[in-house]
């Protein structure tokens, strides 16, 4: 499965942690670009960038400064509001994946009532399992082994 020209936004303030993640991606051609917060998505988002799929994580800080990272207000919806402004706001029905720690249960059920494609809890998995949940959402191969 090839992924040559289709581009991702990945909104993770932890990101340098997890980019060991990506190689997979990359490798089969993916672009992966990354945002540290809300602002810096929408930021893009306002641009007109073009995305075939989102991987956003929940909790993160927003307005995150790496010189003032003790100092930032962490909200736990952010991520939760920043899919809802991709769908209301933007009107965009890309496919959006969530890797995130969250258990709450009202929390998990509010993501997927956004329409969130499918819900991957950060931990013990292994970086093919993201690649191939990328290649079945953006209809690059067809499995039904869809359940975290």
């Amino acid at each position: 499965m090839i992924m040559k020209g289709k581009r991702m936004l990945w909104v993770e303030d932890d990101y340098f942690r997890l980019r060991g993640l990506t190689r997979p991606l990359k490798k089969k051609g993916l672009e992966i670009v990354f945002a540290k917060d809300e602002k810096e998505a929408t930021g893009l988002l306002d641009k007109k960038e073009r995305f075939d799929i989102f991987l956003i994580d929940i909790i993160i800080p927003e307005g995150i400064d790496d010189r003032k990272v003790a100092s930032v207000e962490v909200r736990e919806n952010v991520g939760v509001d920043l899919i809802r402004r991709i769908r209301q706001n933007y009107n965009l029905s890309i496919p959006i994946l969530v890797l995130t720690v969250v258990e709450d249960p009202i929390i998990l059920q509010e993501i997927r009532n956004l329409g969130v494609s499918t819900i991957i809890p950060k931990g013990n998995f292994h970086p093919s399992e993201l690649e191939n949940e990328v290649a079945l959402v953006l209809g690059l191969k067809s499995d039904n082994c869809n359940t975290w």
